[in-house]
């Protein structure tokens, strides 16, 4: 019979450092679902722009 040993690691990580990491990665989310955001309402503009043309859309 084999034996295994294993061995466990700590890792000392700074709480500053989680913060930026976190705060980084919500403002990186934040910047992502603002393009989308924009890009929905240039859809929308666009779309409205084209109806008062007479070109309605299917579903308005």
């Amino acid at each position: 019979m084999s034996t295994h040993h294993t061995q466990h690691s700590h890792l000392d990580v700074d709480e500053a450092w989680i913060a930026e990491w976190a705060a980084e990665g919500i403002a990186a989310i934040e910047r992502y679902l603002a393009k989308h955001a924009a890009f929905a309402e240039y859809l929308e503009t666009r779309a409205v722009v084209h109806s008062d043309d007479g070109d309605r859309r299917p579903d308005a």
